[in-house]
């Protein structure tokens, strides 16, 4: 279990220093699932204290979003693009993460 533990938070802490700081606070950026063909604009954030991915059809994190737990999700980095697919479900994000 604690091997279990420590592979969640290398993975959160990998996330954390592959990916720009605005994502913490939340910013607009390209975001797709893997069954869709095109990036569509959503504002992304990440909750490390609740280990969660969130996005949102608005500009903020109020109101209506979804998420997605990153304790049960394996997360990659190549150039721009995060991946981040939950193991349970094998749902796959991407985001094209802008560092502006």
């Amino acid at each position: 279990m604690l091997e279990k533990k420590c592979a969640v938070m290398a993975r959160l802490e990998r996330l954390r220093k592959e990916t720009p700081p605005t994502i913490y606070q939340g910013s607009m950026q390209q975001k797709k699932i893997a069954t869709e063909f095109t990036y569509v604009i959503r504002f992304v954030w990440v909750d490390f204290e609740k280990k969660q991915l969130g996005w949102s059809k608005s500009s903020t994190k109020d109101g209506e979003h979804k998420t997605l737990d990153l304790t049960k999700s394996a997360v990659s980095v190549a150039g721009d693009v995060v991946s981040i697919k939950e193991e349970q479900y094998a749902h796959i994000v991407q985001l094209k993460v802008s560092y502006r």
